[in-house]
């Protein structure tokens, strides 16, 4: 009876300490542009790669697969799903707008908003071996993105 009670007890034990799975995604995360290889002696691929350092992207995976996102001070709201190794981020409001504000604003400023077909598009990121860094599987916004874009976890 002893030795069914403690196979029990470390069975309930591994459930918890191996969940990993959702809950161990939440937290504040960083981008960061990984360059391949042969791009290190290409002139235009060091200025692209200077140039997505403006771009700093901090994501937030919070608790009840909600986000956030700040991309240059301006933040993206949504809900996130964890699909095997497999993350989809969807917005919901950027700068607190919806895509139907998006698009009466932008029609208002003359078309100077983002455009808001693009702001609602799910956006796909791969979890990595290390369980820390998530690599983005789609383009960023519908922009073509060189190298590769990661974020690294920082808390």
């Amino acid at each position: 009876m002893k030795s069914l009670s403690l196979l029990v007890f470390l069975f309930l034990l591994c459930l918890v300490g191996c969940s990993g799975g959702q809950a161990s995604l939440v937290g504040k995360y960083k981008s960061e542009i990984k360059m391949p290889e042969s791009a290190k002696d290409d002139p235009m691929a060091k200025m692209a790669e200077g140039m997505m350092g403006f771009f700093q992207f901090d994501l937030e995976l919070k608790e009840e697969s909600k986000f956030t996102m700040t991309v240059m001070g301006m933040p993206i709201e949504g809900d996130w799903a964890l699909s095997g190794k497999q993350i989809t981020l969807t917005p919901k409001t950027f700068m607190g707008l919806n895509s139907e504000e998006m698009k009466k604003e932008g029609a208002k400023n003359g078309g100077t908003m983002a455009k808001s077909g693009d702001m609602d598009k799910p956006f796909k990121l791969e979890i990595q071996s290390d369980g820390k860094t998530l690599k983005a599987i789609d383009d960023m916004g519908g922009q073509k993105v060189p190298g590769e874009l990661l974020f690294v976890k920082q808390s």
